[in-house]
């Protein structure tokens, strides 16, 4: 079992680096894009990095058939918490 800490401000004095955060999880729920990326500190603890969840008004299919409103969904996403990488 693992533990999942939300940072603090104290904590955003970590330093983020490709060894420490992992992907960008997405989940397209009905009505909801959810994004969500995971952090590991200097003592290997898990911590919530980033999160958001945007809703969009269209269905599912018509949303992954649509790469370029896919795409403008997935960056005002981005635009709304602090992820790095991709």
């Amino acid at each position: 079992m693992f533990s999942l800490k939300r940072r603090t401000l104290a904590s955003r004095r970590l330093t983020v680096s490709p060894k420490t955060v992992g992907p960008i999880g997405v989940d397209l729920a009905y009505g909801k894009l959810y994004m969500v990326q995971l952090q590991r500190d200097s003592q290997k603890q898990i911590l919530l990095l980033a999160c958001c969840h945007i809703d969009y008004d269209i269905s599912r299919d018509e949303l992954l058939e649509s790469p370029v409103v896919f795409k403008s969904l997935i960056k005002a996403a981005l635009k709304k918490g602090p992820f790095h990488g991709r």
